[in-house]
């Protein structure tokens, strides 16, 4: 299923409580773009491997330095929740280090959850 990155960015928004302040989130809406092509670009291996494990055709291509949040998201959906939690972060570093330390223990805690588990779905079903 294809979704949005603007689903990523309002999800986003709504971990950091700004999903009503949208004078405040010009600033978000601005930088989100180079955020989300860093997280595509630093998790596109981890989608390659789920993508190899699920049988899945290989991502489409994106810029690694800007993604609309016009644009589909172009990694496997496991990874949505993880991109909007690092996203997340990202928006806030400066103005609340404190929630974002917490935003980013959130989204490794989530990517390393999704690694153990594709990991757990290689040694099953690839490594024999």
């Amino acid at each position: 299923m294809n979704h949005s990155t603007a689903e990523i960015y309002n999800a986003s928004l709504s971990y950091i409580g700004d999903l009503g302040d949208p004078q405040g989130s010009t600033d978000y809406e601005a930088r989100a773009p180079y955020i989300l092509a860093s997280f595509c670009n630093t998790a596109k291996n981890l989608d390659k491997e789920l993508r190899k494990a699920k049988g899945l055709d290989p991502a489409p291509a994106f810029s690694p330095v800007y993604i609309s949040i016009m644009e589909s998201f172009p990694l496997c959906d496991e990874l949505i929740v993880p991109a909007a939690f690092y996203l997340a972060s990202m928006l806030v570093i400066e103005s609340d280090p404190e929630l974002s330390s917490d935003l980013y223990d959130r989204y490794c805690d989530s990517i390393a959850t999704i690694a153990a588990s594709n990991e757990a779905i290689a040694e099953k079903y690839f490594r024999d």
